[in-house]
């Protein structure tokens, strides 16, 4: 069929067991899905900065796109490639990368980009346990220190953490206290009020999950999920007690 012929034309197996294993597909969508996060670089001075750094890329990352390559992008060069891309892999890639891209875009600031990237996402099933997927948000959100990234842009770790609000995974994660004083200490209102869905979620699937293993669950996990659970309630209880703003900027 012409999803299996466009497949082979890219010499990707066609198998759909070897998808996840496919290296030249894997390192094609890694790139894509760096390329979404990047955000404009104009020449200073006519000359292409090397040492930029932007939420959710490391400074290599975005060299890589931009002084390695020996070009910049303006907002709308930048944009038409965003936009080309998820066109190209609209269909055909593997599933969980697809899903990232997808994500990501739903979050661009060109309307054109974000609007046709919700309409495509909204079409994924998704496995909200996907150990690929809840590591990659999980980091993504957070950002890495150790490699320089940056956590990704206010917009995109509100999509983030509702995703992350449908994991069991996640609200078992031990990033769960990282995750949430992250979103409620910041200063934009839809990832406060998403970060209070996170933590109820959290804190009801590390109960009913300490409730089922009993005395099957090891020492040293309990106490984590204790310690999660018991850091989650804390943050629920002061958020019952206090006022909230709403995105328009009023309190409720």
């Amino acid at each position: 069929d012409g999803l299996s012929s466009f497949r082979n034309y890219l010499n990707f197996n066609e198998s759909q067991s070897d998808i996840d294993s496919n290296k030249d597909e894997i390192y094609l969508l890694d790139l894509f899905i760096k390329f979404l996060l990047l955000q404009p670089i104009l020449p200073i001075d006519n000359k292409i900065p090397t040492d930029v750094s932007q939420p959710g890329l490391s400074k290599i990352d975005t060299a890589f796109f931009t002084y390695d390559a020996g070009v910049s992008f303006d907002s709308h060069t930048l944009s038409t490639y965003k936009l080309n891309i998820l066109k190209f892999t609209e269909f055909g890639f593997n599933l969980n990368r697809s899903i990232l891209l997808f994500l990501i875009g739903s979050c661009d600031s060109n309307s054109s980009i974000s609007d046709f990237a919700s309409t495509v996402y909204k079409r994924f099933v998704i496995d909200y346990e996907n150990d690929y997927l809840v590591n990659y948000l999980i980091t993504l959100f957070e950002g890495d220190p150790m490699l320089n990234i940056l956590p990704a842009k206010l917009q995109l770790q509100e999509k983030i953490i509702n995703f992350l609000s449908q994991s069991k995974k996640a609200a078992l994660s031990p990033k769960v206290s990282s995750i949430t004083l992250i979103g409620l200490n910041s200063d934009y209102a839809k990832l406060k009020q998403a970060t209070v869905k996170f933590v109820k979620w959290a804190t009801t699937i590390m109960t009913v999950n300490n409730d089922d293993d009993g005395d099957d669950v090891s020492a040293s996990s309990s106490s984590s999920f204790e310690t999660n659970k018991k850091i989650a309630e804390q943050l629920r209880s002061n958020l019952l007690n206090s006022p909230m703003e709403n995105s328009n900027g009023s309190s409720y």
